[in-house]
């Protein structure tokens, strides 16, 4: 699920992981929870390879083994922490509130903090030379509403014509986090 340094990288769907029951019950229990279509793909992209590692149907696995699987994405894969944290909320889901296994202790054990870093921060010149390399307005448009508006860039990619409103320097952001308007 992560290469080095704890990006995602996408897994394949295969007919063996999907077919295991709780698997499949575990995707109608994260879609009634009303969750994003990402999180909902991501939570399960991370318990695609905790069905690969325990090679079977992961209800079937033991608290010792999750945490041995905790264990393994930390020291061999190098899992990031915000990567570890998703682990750590996809399984707790699974285990937690789909399996009922509430006695089990590893998911409060797991800790995963960020490095303490001074955010990088573009002074307004600095901001200036970089756009000022854009030369197609199809791009310098989007990425100059994304600098002053402080926009993700999904939230950028959904913005119309009819989304801004100059005069009360407004701007309407659908499908944001979480699917907030």
């Amino acid at each position: 699920m992560a290469s080095a340094g704890g990006r995602l990288q996408a897994y394949e769907k295969t007919s063996v992981e999907l077919s295991y029951p709780s698997v499949v019950r575990f995707t109608g229990h994260v879609q009634l929870k009303g969750l994003s279509a990402r999180t909902v793909e991501s939570y399960l992209c991370m318990l695609r390879p905790l069905t690969a590692w325990g090679r079977g149907d992961p209800a079937e696995l033991t608290e010792e083994h999750v945490r041995d699987y905790f264990l393994y994405l930390v020291r061999e894969r190098k899992y990031a922490p915000p990567t570890l944290r998703q682990a750590r909320a996809s399984l707790g889901c699974f285990y937690l509130e789909l399996l009922g296994r509430t006695d089990w202790k590893v998911f409060s054990h797991v800790k995963a903090k960020d490095r303490e870093r001074l955010p990088v921060v573009l002074s307004r010149d600095e901001v200036r030379l970089i756009l000022d390399q854009v030369r197609e307005l199809r791009y310098l448009a989007p990425l100059t509403l994304i600098y002053l508006c402080g926009l993700r860039l999904s939230e950028a990619l959904q913005v119309e014509v009819r989304d801004i409103q100059r005069n009360e320097g407004r701007l309407h952001v659908r499908e944001g986090k979480g699917g907030k308007d």
